[in-house]
């Protein structure tokens, strides 16, 4: 019985520290980059102007059909060239 007793714990120990290092190692590999400025471009004779209504979110994201995305909120944005 004590042995049986080590066995599983010694297991439980070992996939403990497992996860721990391949959780670590995971978290050091992925980088997330978020935007928090507008985007300006400037020429000499050409100015866009970029206005969106909301970022793109895509968290928990599954397909559905075209009518019920239809029924959804819309990303629209706007480009506008002032040129003079």
């Amino acid at each position: 019985m004590r042995k049986s007793y080590k066995i599983i714990l010694m297991v439980i120990s070992i996939l403990l520290i497992g996860s721990i290092i391949i959780g670590t190692s995971y978290s050091m590999w992925v980088k997330t980059a978020v935007q928090k400025e507008e985007n300006i471009v400037n020429s000499s004779c050409f100015d866009i102007e970029f206005t969106e209504s909301s970022s793109i979110n895509l968290a928990s994201a599954i397909p559905i059909s075209d009518e019920a995305g239809l029924k959804k909120k819309p990303y629209t944005f706007t480009l506008k060239n002032t040129c003079n």
